[in-house]
């Protein structure tokens, strides 16, 4: 039973709900309560459905209990639906950025070889101007040349002479070159033979580097 006022569902009395001081506030103001569900009836509306009642009723008085699927106001957590969404944009990103380095990686090292082999063609010719003397490069296989300071300018390996081997695999793998013929820089900066020689590796496009008669040095 549940309290009501004098004449409306019998005698006034004590209620059993656990909202007492609600029951008495109803009691004093004139406003009814329903005899069977201890919920105030409302003169603006239908009566809410009991399972909705007895759910705000349960999580008033449990706020820290949560149901299932629901976020309550304030969790800084996260649902399985955000995380699997947030794993799928990373591996989608991450995915993207291997392919990227893949296709950009072998052109990156074709620059940098051809770079490196022009600079050294550079500090070549200028050793034979500054020593007043024939400056000879020759290249042995497909990654190696060697670089003859030829004294006596007879195009010969002798006894006081020093060569230099450079190999371009070392800093730049997978990287091939080939030549036109070898290369012989004279002591006033010109070459006797144009040569052209060019720089290749699977994956990206050949690179080449011409000297001219003049001994001017381009990257193609």
């Amino acid at each position: 039973m549940c309290a009501t006022r004098e004449g409306e569902f019998g005698p006034a009395h004590v209620p059993t709900s656990p909202f007492l001081g609600d029951a008495f506030h109803a009691a004093e103001t004139g406003r009814g309560w329903h005899p069977r569900c201890f919920s105030r009836t409302s003169t603006r509306g239908h009566i809410a459905p009991r399972k909705e009642r007895i759910g705000y009723m349960f999580h008033r008085r449990h706020p820290a209990i949560a149901t299932p699927g629901v976020r309550r106001r304030g969790s800084s957590g996260k649902t399985m639906a955000e995380l699997l969404a947030t794993m799928s944009v990373v591996m989608t990103f991450a995915g993207m950025s291997m392919l990227t380095t893949a296709q950009v990686g072998p052109v990156y090292l074709m620059r940098g070889a051809a770079r490196q082999v022009a600079a050294d063609l550079y500090r070549t010719r200028m050793s034979a101007v500054t020593e007043n003397n024939r400056y000879l490069v020759q290249f042995t296989d497909n990654h190696t040349d060697t670089i003859l300071d030829d004294n006596n300018n007879d195009g010969l390996t002798e006894t006081g002479e020093t060569v230099r081997t450079a190999n371009i695999q070392l800093d730049w793998p997978g990287v091939t070159m080939s030549s036109s013929g070898a290369i012989t820089f004279l002591p006033n900066g010109t070459v006797s033979a144009p040569v052209t020689i060019t720089l290749q590796k699977c994956g990206a496009t050949d690179k080449t580097i011409t000297i001219s008669q003049a001994g001017s040095i381009r990257v193609q």
